[in-house]
């Protein structure tokens, strides 16, 4: 007996194969969070403070979350800090949201050794689609002093020079963008490199990196990062965005960049909103994009 190939059943058994493997559950939820108004936040960063947690609330809704602990080890004025952080994540990516987010603002009375004092607050409710997360490469990134492991921090002071170990175990596709309270600036790639169209750096697996070391050869058009808060007497938090894809992404439109009255130049920048609908666009889009979030302090010089 003579066996023939039927190629219609071989396109439905492969598509009947594989398609488990690359579905994944999406649903519509909805969440919501109240953010005090401290003396130092401006209704607009507690407005997207409150919409940020609301979304993890959404998510929570839907898929739930998973802890995940991380130390930290800081020496200031000769003493010693030992911490240990316990990160809630959530199971889920934010894809878009349904409508607009809805703001109430409350004032309440807040007891204090002298008396009562008001309490103003903004709560924030969202509704969305939500994507639930599928297993992806595990990256290593750290933000560093200096070019070592052994600098790690997220406690810089105005001046100090930032540096971004990375690592992957696949290859693929960075970015590096810092976000600094209404705006967010590009870093990575850097201005000169022939990437710079597509806004993303290739990468190879298993790979030591160290980027803004402007002694690394291996790095052509290397640019060194400086921080720096204009704060006086509190630190100014910003986040460092480090965004991975194993295919090639595109740069979301940027500002121009500007330049200090010193000579350096300030990155490229979008406004938070922007970046916030261009990482919606491309978790959409690509099942393996990751935004992996580190916040760092920027204390004001001495």
């Amino acid at each position: 007996m003579k066996s023939f190939l039927n190629p219609g059943l071989l396109i439905f058994f492969l598509y009947w194969a594989t398609e488990p493997l690359f579905a994944q559950q999406t649903k519509q939820t909805s969440g919501s969070y109240t953010v005090v108004i401290e003396d130092y936040m401006s209704v607009n960063e507690a407005k997207r403070r409150a919409k940020d947690l609301a979304i993890v609330d959404a998510i929570n809704n839907a898929f739930g979350t998973y802890v995940e602990q991380e130390t930290n080890f800081t020496v200031q004025n000769g003493r010693s800090d030992f911490r240990i952080y316990a990160n809630t994540k959530v199971k889920g990516d934010w894809i878009e949201s349904i409508g607009n987010p809805e703001y109430k603002e409350s004032v309440d009375q807040n007891k204090t050794k002298n008396g009562e004092s008001p309490e103003r607050s903004i709560t924030c409710s969202i509704k969305g689609k939500v994507r639930e997360l599928i297993p992806g490469p595990l990256i290593k990134c750290k933000t560093l002093r200096c070019p070592l492991i052994g600098c790690e921090t997220i406690q810089f002071k105005s001046g100090d020079s930032l540096f971004v170990y990375f690592r992957s175990p696949i290859n693929g596709y960075v970015a590096i963008f810092i976000e600094e309270g209404e705006v967010t600036r590009t870093l990575l790639p850097y201005r000169s490199s022939k990437e710079n169209f597509s806004s993303c750096l290739q990468i190879n697996e298993n790979t030591d990196y160290f980027f803004f070391d402007r002694a690394k050869k291996d790095q052509p058009g290397v640019e060194g990062i400086e921080l720096f808060t204009d704060n006086k007497g509190r630190d100014e938090d910003n986040v460092i965005h480090i965004i991975f894809s194993e295919k090639l992404f595109y740069k979301p439109t940027l500002n121009p960049e500007g330049k200090r009255t010193n000579g350096r130049i300030i990155p490229s920048s979008l406004s938070i909103e922007d970046f916030n609908s261009w990482l919606v666009h491309n978790r959409s889009i690509f099942t393996g994009f990751q935004d992996i979030s580190i916040r760092i302090s920027i204390s004001p010089k001495q």
